[in-house]
């Protein structure tokens, strides 16, 4: 395969902003914009409407990748 070497800068400041905007928890929002930052890495645009249609789609599909839900539990040593 082919190996991806990317870096993604998120701002904190417009989850912020784009979460009150859109209605959306700010951890729903940052999992967005995880996902499109990785999109693009992978050669996804969004340049176009088409482009983000498809684009909306597959955020979608990562986000629910990344919807794990971490439970703790008490270990005994």
């Amino acid at each position: 395969g082919t190996d991806v070497v990317a870096n993604i800068a998120i701002s904190v400041d417009r989850i912020v902003d784009n979460s009150t905007t859109y209605s959306q928890s700010f951890q729903d929002e940052l999992l967005r914009v995880m996902s499109h930052g990785l999109l693009h890495c992978l050669g996804f645009n969004d340049k176009t409407e088409e482009a983000q249609q498809e684009m909306r789609a597959a955020e979608g599909s990562c986000m629910k990748l990344f919807h794990v839900e971490h439970k703790t539990t008490n270990h005994v040593s």
